[in-house]
């Protein structure tokens, strides 16, 4: 995006310190902090202390490649902006499609993730489940693709249809990323409300352990995501503000990199990482749901061992009452002198 009005204030000291200082020294920082994650990455990939199929760990390579780019990219679009607008304009787009590709890697991958935690469980996702998500996924895809390809044509009613599609995009991509929160929620939810301790052996404490680190990862990412797409970005059209804007583009370098720990931290490799920046959330996440659900596995026991008690009790009555007749039956003596004191 262009934002013309905040010229003005670009030469003034603040807008010098956020354009010229601040945001290309944040991603420099950004970039240059991915680069040992990435080698220890590709390493352990090839020697083998990365367990992971292909497909998933080129996702992830490309994925962090992408970052890298875009950040290396922000380092010299940023003081360009006002001072070289063609070199600005020329960056923004390249870098926002990188983005919208990142983006879309993560969801992917954390969705394959989600579905491999589950396979051959009772937990699995459903075919009709996966099949809705890759066409979520391809009508992304696709409309985003198609909108490019109309903004080239520089026909007004095709640059026009172009923008809808890209909105359309934009909002199967944010439906999708509330989606795959909500598939983490409820997946996490079920697998603590069914598995009671006793059954929580070492293949089920590792599927509670990896949704529950899949569900933290998830939510970090969506969150961020969700903040600037629904909050600051349609903000900052209204706002003539260089701090909102300075702020705006500071949440992006935070999404941008939040996206890059949640595939990252995804890998076992990297287990000693992710408990030592999330380690406090993935405790507080299982606890709560521990303590939730323990509860009404508590009260659901209490009530299961009180139906046998009363069915106990009702049986016990019905056999006295039984018995009772039936010596009321074999004594005839007693019975005819009932009878005759009735009489």
């Amino acid at each position: 995006m262009e934002y013309r009005f905040h010229c003005k204030e670009r030469e003034e000291p603040v807008g010098v310190a956020y354009y010229d200082y601040i945001l290309p020294i944040t991603s420099a920082i950004a970039a240059i902090s991915m680069l040992p994650p990435i080698f220890v990455y590709f390493r352990g990939y090839i020697k083998k202390k990365i367990k992971s199929s292909k497909c998933l760990f080129y996702a992830g390579l490309v994925m962090f490649i992408a970052i890298v780019l875009q950040f290396t990219g922000l380092i010299f679009m940023q003081p360009a902006y006002c001072r070289n607008m063609t070199l600005y304009l020329a960056l923004e787009g390249p870098l926002t499609l990188i983005w919208a590709v990142q983006t879309q890697i993560l969801l992917q991958i954390l969705f394959f993730r989600l579905k491999l935690v589950f396979d051959d469980t009772s937990f699995a996702l459903s075919k009709c489940l996966v099949r809705s998500w890759f066409t979520v996924f391809a009508i992304i895809v696709g409309s985003y693709l198609l909108a490019l390809t109309f903004f080239v044509s520089q026909n007004i009613v095709l640059v026009a249809l172009g923008g809808l599609l890209l909105v359309v995009s934009a909002v199967f991509a944010a439906f999708a990323a509330v989606w795959l929160m909500a598939l983490f929620i409820q997946r996490l939810m079920r697998v603590h409300r069914l598995l009671d301790g006793d059954q929580i052996g070492v293949n089920n404490d590792r599927m509670v352990n990896a949704v529950t680190k899949n569900a933290v990862l998830c939510f970090a990412s969506t969150t961020t995501n969700i903040l600037l797409n629904f909050v600051l970005i349609p903000t900052s059209t209204f706002t003539q503000s260089i701090h909102f804007d300075f702020l705006f583009r500071l949440v992006y370098h935070v999404d941008v990199y939040t996206n890059f720990l949640a595939v990252l931290l995804t890998f076992g490799h990297f287990d000693n990482l992710y408990q030592r920046l999330c380690g406090c959330c993935h405790s507080m996440c299982f606890s709560w749901c521990a303590d939730r659900f323990g509860k009404e596995k508590a009260v659901i026991a209490t009530i299961a061992s009180e139906v046998p008690v009363a069915a106990s009790n009702t049986a016990q009555q019905s056999d006295a009452k039984t018995q009772t007749v039936s010596e009321l039956s074999a004594d005839p003596e007693t019975t005819t002198t009932a009878s005759a004191k009735t009489l």
